[in-house]
């Protein structure tokens, strides 16, 4: 992305993030870590990689990405879990779920905007 922004087809003040499912999860984690994005989609995400442990539909899948379960080094799950660094989200963010989302059944979503709402609460008059 710096090599096209220094060429100069990037407009740097409109750049904005998205990504579905697995891209879901990169996006949510990027806007905890990074200002340079100007809004953020970011339908599907895992979160909490402790709470997707235990509620989808590929569990196995899910633990491969560690190297112990969550209740043997917690710390590891939670530090890789985009919801530990939403009180670092600036970006204009729009969470996306649905019920028919069969890698994760949670409500996850609200719990970022929870958590960004406790994090930032001076940000709804800022958006005013």
């Amino acid at each position: 992305m710096d090599h096209v922004i220094g060429r100069g087809f990037v407009d740097t003040t409109r750049m904005y993030v998205s990504g579905c499912s697995g891209g879901g999860v990169l996006s949510s984690w990027v806007i905890g870590h990074t200002t340079r994005f100007a809004a953020a989609a970011v339908p599907l995400p895992v979160i909490d990689w402790i709470a997707m442990a235990g509620q989808t539909d590929i569990p196995l899948f899910t633990y491969s990405f560690f190297h112990q379960p969550f209740w043997e080094k917690p710390d590891e799950w939670l530090a890789h879990s985009s919801l530990m660094y939403v009180g670092h989200v600036t970006t204009p963010t729009l969470l996306m779920t649905g019920e028919l989302d069969r890698r994760r059944r949670s409500r996850k979503p609200r719990s970022t905007r929870g958590a960004q709402d406790a994090a930032r609460p001076d940000r709804d008059a800022a958006l005013q």
